[in-house]
């Protein structure tokens, strides 16, 4: 049985009293990772704790900094956190071989064995003379000074 000043929502429970939500999260769905990012996002709003067993249940309590906040709202975005940095994670998952990729292409085009630094593989530009009816080689510029 809850107090007067306190109720739940959901996986919020709320004390006014304290000032306070407690949101209980299944670490089975949320990483602890995506757990503490979540909480990280809020510390200017709350100051935050993360508690409980990462194999059962875990519970972030957030004490609000200011006494005028929504305590359910900070609990809903919480929430909302927990959906943002899950996608984030997963994300990075599915992109890892695509990133890994661009890294390996940018070391490999400036390392020694790379074409950036392969004298062999640079091709010769012939540069234009001159044009001298405008005063101007072929990139656009004014004739050189002699």
């Amino acid at each position: 049985m809850t107090a007067k000043n306190e109720f739940s929502v959901d996986n919020l429970e709320i004390r006014k009293d304290k000032n306070q939500v407690i949101i209980s999260v299944n670490p089975k769905i949320y990483s602890l990772d995506v757990v503490l990012s979540a909480a990280y996002i809020l510390i200017d709003k709350a100051y935050a704790l993360v508690d409980g067993d990462p194999n059962e249940e875990l519970f972030v309590f957030l004490k609000a900094k200011d006494k005028n906040t929504d305590l359910e709202e900070l609990g809903r975005e919480f929430n909302s956190e927990l959906i943002n940095y899950s996608f984030y994670a997963a994300q990075t998952i599915k992109n890892i071989s695509v990133r890994d990729a661009i890294v390996q292409r940018a070391f490999f085009t400036h390392s020694e064995d790379g074409i950036g630094s392969d004298k062999k593989n640079v091709k010769k530009v012939k540069v234009k003379k001159s044009d001298k009816r405008h005063g101007k080689n072929s990139s656009g510029r004014g004739k050189k000074a002699s």
